[in-house]
């Protein structure tokens, strides 16, 4: 019944400082499901004493505990706030991710998008891959799309050549899936490919763009510069 849970809301109001908690915890059998609301105040372990209590209501009931939602309390104020100890960089170790910096090896580029169209039933098997090959066309990459069309109700593209790859697919309906990689990092050649696949009823609806390399690889080149200095 809601009003018991805002019963509950209101009875945190007088517990307003931390340490201080409200949970709230499902049992559920194969046929019924019960609801348990806590309070807490000034338990400092109180995540850990609630999934115990769950543990052994769980062992003794059968039933299956489900921790749905765990609420605290507005922080402690304290104005003016004095730190005891300041931390600088070089109090933590930066072996690990100075050794990563080092050791990252870009070697290309990829991005990844996802084209929609505002108009429905507007696609095709051919539509799609007349549109792939000219974007790539444009760009000065002639090269044949290899085409399968015999799974699913879209189509799947596919085209390599010594610069880099692409995979295109095409789920039957109004969404075109873009995989585009190359070997030079080129923002402004991904950029321009990008622009050529996008048309009036088509429009970039998702997007993500990231180096590909090894070495636990996370920066592009230009990120990293040609003398990889320290970060």
């Amino acid at each position: 019944e809601s009003w018991r849970s805002i019963f509950v809301d209101q009875l945190r109001e007088f517990f307003s400082t931390e340490p201080g908690f409200k949970s709230t915890v499902f049992f559920n059998s194969t046929s019924s499901s019960m609801e348990v609301t806590t309070v807490s105040s000034g338990d400092v372990h109180f995540i850990n004493n609630i999934k115990s209590a769950t543990a052994k209501v769980e062992e003794r009931t059968g039933l299956v505990g489900d921790i749905r939602h765990i609420g605290g309390v507005e922080y402690t104020m304290q104005d003016p706030f004095e730190p005891p100890q300041f931390f600088l960089h070089d109090a933590y170790d930066q072996t690990g991710p100075y050794d990563q910096w080092q050791s990252q090896q870009p070697t290309g580029h990829q991005v990844m998008f996802q084209l929609e169209s505002s108009v429905k039933k507007s696609l095709s098997s051919d539509r799609v891959k007349d549109l792939a090959s000219n974007s790539l066309q444009q760009i000065g990459i002639n090269v044949a799309l290899k085409e399968f069309t015999d799974f699913g109700d879209g189509s799947a593209l596919f085209a390599s050549w010594t610069g880099g790859n692409i995979i295109v697919l095409w789920d039957g309906r109004n969404s075109i899936g873009v995989n585009f990689f190359i070997y030079e990092e080129s923002d402004e050649f991904v950029s321009t490919f990008e622009e050529k696949m996008v048309s009036r009823t088509l429009k970039v609806a998702l997007r993500d763009e990231m180096p590909r390399g090894y070495g636990r690889v996370v920066n592009f080149k230009k990120d990293i510069g040609p003398d990889r200095l320290d970060p």
